[in-house]
């Protein structure tokens, strides 16, 4: 069985330094790293932020339902 990892990458190959931390380069980009570094939310924005697997579909409807009452949803 032939082994499809590769052995021959350096941590230089796999990961960059964006201010002082090193990041995985296959997941970000300095550019994208720039625009959520410079990401400015609005006043009417809402953030959802969970623990994975802790019933976040559900706070997503508690969300929908709180933001608009009259929605036919869950019904």
């Amino acid at each position: 069985m032939l082994s499809t990892r590769r052995t021959d990458m350096t941590e230089a190959d796999l990961y960059f330094l964006y201010r002082g931390v090193y990041v995985p380069n296959l997941i970000h980009t300095e550019a994208s790293l720039d625009y959520f570094q410079n990401f400015t939310f609005r006043p009417e924005d809402v953030l959802i932020v969970t623990y994975p697997k802790s019933g976040e579909l559900g706070l997503d409807g508690l969300s929908v339902l709180n933001l608009f009452p009259s929605s036919q949803l869950w019904c």
